[in-house]
């Protein structure tokens, strides 16, 4: 991303736009012998042999059901299941082995604990994420361990797959971790243009016929509906007492929202049907009732942009941008001093419930 006085950009903007992101010490290639590392020459930068034969693997037995709770609070950032086919045809996209070293050394998102702060960082990301598409670019792996801390400056890391906005590229590959990815983006097409009124459908809208459907590309929206959808998990993962269990709504919830895979409409069902707020209490009550109203914006965002296509984004993200800054600054000041913990795990979960038997065993005789 380039910002440079000389393009209109005034030396404070230039400043602000550093500060949002990481300063690079040092890059280079990493070299094996002779040869760059990439993935297009395997066996340490040897091509295949001429005799090497290729062998389909098995398909993976169906997924589980059950929803595994993360117990660390980290969602996984693959897939372990699909119920669409690979896109066809597949590209593959050769990668370069690099190093980069940072000045700065941050604290990501995952580790920040206290309501009020993690609240402050979102807000910040906004800021950054409103600099990098004012230049342009589009970010394309909003997650919480790409949003890192630093004193109070809040940075946005990994640009890897950060893309001009006017690229005429189709954005054939899925970019992101999966259960912070744009509902788009996982279905690689448009959902919005045929889609009802928020609540009263819950039906994943049909597409166009594959010869009046546009080419699809990742745009800023994108971006901020992965914001949403890490203030979402803030929500639905954690808890606000320590050793404290997630009540039986907010683990079903859980397991619609946050899948970890390619999972069919329960995401998209929920960004169309709104949060239930009711399940929460306390400080979680008042922020997501102001996640729910986000959603709200986020919806009428893409319909609008979505009434012709190929859609037009720019007025609706700028509103949508000025609308989440403003619920997140709501948001930090009702937050109070709520910390944030991870549910207890089902093993420790029955051991704590164990040991509470136990002295009330005591007690009683």
């Amino acid at each position: 991303m380039r910002m440079k006085e000389n393009e209109g950009a005034t030396v404070a903007e230039v400043e602000a736009a550093r500060n949002c992101f990481l300063t690079v010490l040092h890059a280079e290639d990493v070299n094996i012998g002779e040869n760059t590392d990439n993935t297009s020459l395997l066996f340490h930068g040897k091509a295949l042999p001429p005799n090497c034969r290729i062998y389909r693997l098995p398909a993976e037995e169906a997924p589980s059901k059950v929803v595994h709770t993360p117990s660390v609070g980290h969602p996984p950032s693959y897939s372990t299941g699909s119920e669409r086919p690979p896109l066809d045809p597949l590209k593959i996209t050769h990668r370069i082995h690099t190093r980069i070293v940072f000045k700065e050394v941050c604290e990501s998102l995952f580790q920040v604990r206290k309501l009020r702060d993690v609240l402050a960082m979102l807000r910040d990301a906004v800021k950054a994420l409103q600099i990098l598409h004012d230049a342009g670019w589009i970010h394309r792996d909003i997650s919480p361990g790409n949003l890192l801390r630093i004193g109070n400056s809040v940075k946005i890391s990994d640009l890897e797959y950060a893309k001009r906005l006017d690229s005429k590229d189709s954005h054939e590959v899925r970019t992101g971790t999966m259960d912070f990815m744009a509902c788009e983006v996982e279905a690689q097409r448009y959902l919005f243009h045929k889609a009802e009124k928020r609540g009263k459908s819950t039906d994943i809208p049909s597409a166009l016929g594959s010869e009046d459907r546009p080419p699809f590309r990742a745009n800023s929206l994108h971006d901020l509906e992965s914001l949403w959808w890490i203030l979402a998990w803030i929500l639905y993962f954690y808890v606000d007492q320590d050793g404290q269990e997630p009540s039986s709504k907010q683990q079903a919830a859980y397991g619609r929202m946050f899948p970890g895979a390619i999972s069919g409409p329960g995401r998209l069902q929920a960004l169309q049907g709104g949060l239930d707020v009711d399940i929460f209490t306390g400080a979680f009550l008042e922020v997501a009732a102001w996640a729910d109203e986000m959603q709200t914006e986020l919806f009428q965002a893409y319909r609008t942009s979505e009434r012709t296509l190929p859609p037009k984004y720019t007025d609706a993200v700028k509103e949508t941008t000025r609308y989440f800054l403003d619920a997140l600054h709501n948001t930090v000041n009702l937050s109070g001093d709520t910390s944030l913990y991870d549910p207890l795990p089902p093993r420790k979960r029955k051991k704590a419930e164990g040991e509470k038997s136990n002295k009330r065993s005591k007690h009683d005789s």
